[in-house]
C-alpha cells in the first residue's frame, strides 16, 4: 500500500508534525509506503521522503490555498489513499478523490472557536479554517480520523457530519519514552 499524508505546513516541534513523524515511522515498519507533501518542510520527519510542493503565490494568504490544493493534486499520484491533516491540506484529499478516485481520510486535531481569538488577524484566519473545513468536509472525504471523544462530538455537532464517518483514533504515546509505570 501507499500513502500520501498532505499537511500545509510541517513546524518544527508542531504537534501535527509529531504526529505525522511517528505515523509515518509506524506504517513504514507494517511495509506500508509513505511521502509527505507539503508546502515548509521545517521540521525532521525523516526517514519518510518529504516532498516540498512549491508554487507561485504560495506566500500570499488566502489564494495560497488554492495553489497548494492544485500543485500538490498534480504530485500525488500513483498512491492509494490520501490522508490529509488540518485545514487546507483536507482540499488536496478532496481534489485527488475527484480527480484520481482516490479513497480521503482526514485526520481532525483540533478546534478553536472563532470566538475565542482576539487578533482580527488570527480571527480571519480561523474564520477561513473552521468555514473551509466545514465546506470540505461534506465534499470529499470518505473516513475522519478524531483524535478525541470531544472533537468527534465537535464534527458531529458542530460540522454536523454523520457519526458513522468518524473513527476515534487517540493520539499515541512512545511507551519507552513515557512510562506511566514511573
Amino acid at each position: 500500500m501507499k500513502v500520501a499524508i498532505v499537511r500545509s505546513t510541517l513546524h518544527k516541534g508542531s504537534g501535527q508534525t509529531v504526529h505525522i513523524r511517528e505515523l509515518t515511522k509506524r506504517l513504514s515498519s507494517k511495509g506500508v509506503e509513505v511521502e509527505v507533501f507539503t508546502r515548509e518542510y521545517l521540521g525532521d520527519i525523516s526517514p519518510v521522503r518529504v516532498a516540498q510542493v512549491k508554487f507561485r503565490g504560495s506566500n500570499i494568504n488566502f489564494i495560497r490555498h488554492f495553489g497548494f490544493m492544485a500543485k500538490c493534486g498534480m504530485m500525488i499520484d500513483d498512491f492509494d489513499l490520501a490522508h490529509t491533516q488540518y485545514h487546507p491540506g483536507i482540499f488536496v484529499g478532496n481534489f485527488v478523490r475527484a480527480l484520481k478516485k482516490m479513497p480521503h481520510v482526514f485526520t481532525f486535531h483540533g478546534f478553536a472557536p472563532i470566538r475565542s481569538w482576539t487578533n482580527p488577524t488570527q480571527r480571519l484566519k480561523m474564520l477561513d479554517h473552521t468555514l473551509g473545513t466545514m465546506i470540505a468536509l461534506h465534499s470529499g472525504v470518505d473516513k475522519v480520523i478524531a483524535i478525541s471523544r470531544y472533537i468527534q462530538n465537535v464534527l458531529v455537532k458542530f460540522y454536523n457530519l454523520d457519526e458513522g464517518k468518524i473513527s476515534l483514533v487517540h493520539n499515541g504515546v512512545d511507551i519507552k519514552r513515557f512510562n506511566p509505570g514511573i
